[in-house]
């Protein structure tokens, strides 16, 4: 089993297994896991195994499961149209959404804060640098300083750039599966609303996707560097990143629930899927 798909389970402190590391080499677990996983997503995947860590230990949480089975059983053409949709979250990039949602908030430096004085620093600097010698030397000055944090802000949003994107692609497929299922999928209006709620900090992340144009490769170095030039002088890049960063934090709950809206009805289905062949297996016995 991949280490991936013990994430969702391990980032959550708070929560105690029902069956100890000790207990699964008794049941073969990963055995078990692999047997029953049919799930197309990577967070359906950790939701899964999370299950199996945790198992429902209620009789009211049994029933709803099993009433949730039976509203999508005869649902077969969402079944087509879920595995189609949510196969985006299938790589392993997706992984990385529990340590977003479940690790600390992401780091908030001290600059963001500042960033709207120095672009106006930036505009008078440019402004003294025409009539002035000494404006010239501020505007190098602010330069230099405003390409130190560019930079460093560029490395501190890398450590949770794949986390970001997969939000955009999580955002991205529920919208669509909510398009073709509707209720189906999102069944309560709190799942809307997350959803809705979500949608500027989408457009944002989608602004910061589209500021990474160009690689550093050879191929692209010279329109590279020019363009993270204009980037470190005009601080967008630090201005867009302070708002993602505010509003992740802010939102990691919402995030979560879409989360697992997506891992929960992937899970379901593979209950499901692997139901069927059992079920066709006994009526194939009970015929000979």
């Amino acid at each position: 089993m991949e280490e991936y798909v013990k994430i969702y389970y391990e980032q959550q402190p708070s929560r105690k297994p029902l069956i100890l590391e000790k207990s699964d080499q008794d049941l073969e677990l990963e055995a078990a896991f692999t047997m029953v996983d049919f799930t197309v997503t990577v967070p359906g995947r950790q939701y899964l195994y999370d299950r199996l860590k945790r198992p429902l230990d209620s009789l009211d949480a049994i029933t709803r499961l099993e009433n949730e089975l039976q509203r999508l059983d005869p649902e077969a053409q969402f079944r087509l149209q879920f595995g189609e949709i949510a196969k985006v979250l299938a790589g392993q990039d997706s992984a990385d959404l529990p340590y977003l949602i479940f690790g600390g908030d992401l780091k908030s430096t001290w600059y963001y804060k500042w960033v709207p004085y120095l672009q106006v620093a930036m505009g008078l600097a440019v402004v003294l640098s025409i009539f002035f010698h000494f404006g010239l030397l501020i505007l190098i000055g602010l330069f230099g300083f405003n390409l130190y944090l560019h930079f460093h802000n560029k490395m501190v949003l890398d450590t949770y750039r794949r986390s970001l994107n997969s939000v955009i692609t999580l955002y991205d497929a529920c919208g669509k599966l909510n398009k073709v299922a509707g209720d189906l999928f999102m069944q309560d209006n709190v799942t809307l609303d997350a959803y809705t709620a979500l949608k500027p900090l989408r457009k944002r992340l989608s602004i910061n996707q589209s500021l990474q144009l160009f690689t550093s490769s050879e191929l692209y170095m010279l329109p590279w560097l020019l363009y993270e030039l204009i980037k470190a002088f005009t601080l967008v890049e630090v201005r867009a990143a302070s708002f993602i960063v505010k509003e992740v934090n802010f939102k990691k709950a919402l995030i979560h629930h879409l989360y697992k809206t997506v891992a929960k009805t992937d899970f379901l289905w593979s209950i499901i899927n692997f139901e069927k062949p059992a079920v066709v297996a006994s009526q194939s016995l009970q015929l000979i």
